[in-house]
């Protein structure tokens, strides 16, 4: 738990802060000209809303929450997945721009890899013994 208070919320409230200035144009709503005094009011606002939810609703609201946030992000996931295909066919539908996608770079469809690449790792198979 330390480590996680650390280590990864200071990221966390960071990466939140930006993204709520860059979403909601937070200077131009508050009229703060100092985009530090501006961050740092941001991460404490977040820091201490999410605080509060957590201590007063307890385990099962993040739970509930992580859920929610959970099926909304899989269904973003295969939305953009559609649209992007649909954009690559023009409009002809999915299943068209897939194969419009296979046939233009079908090297980026092998999550396997090659000896000379490194990432994704290739992982040679050896044998023990000799046949």
């Amino acid at each position: 738990m330390i480590a996680y208070a650390v280590i990864l919320l200071p990221i966390i409230l960071y990466s939140g802060a930006i993204g709520l200035q860059g979403m909601l144009d937070l200077q131009g709503l508050t009229g703060i000209e100092s985009s530090t005094t501006l961050l740092w009011l941001t991460v404490w606002i977040v820091g201490i809303i999410g605080s509060v939810y957590a201590l007063f609703g307890g385990l099962r609201t993040v739970a509930v929450s992580d859920t929610l946030n959970g099926v909304g992000l899989l269904i973003g996931g295969f939305v953009i997945v559609y649209f992007g295909l649909q954009a690559v066919s023009d409009g002809t539908g999915v299943i068209e721009g897939w194969n419009i996608l296979k046939e233009s770079d079908p090297e980026k469809l092998n999550s396997i890899g090659g000896s000379e690449q490194q990432v994704p790792f290739f992982t040679p198979i050896y044998r023990r013994f000799p046949d």
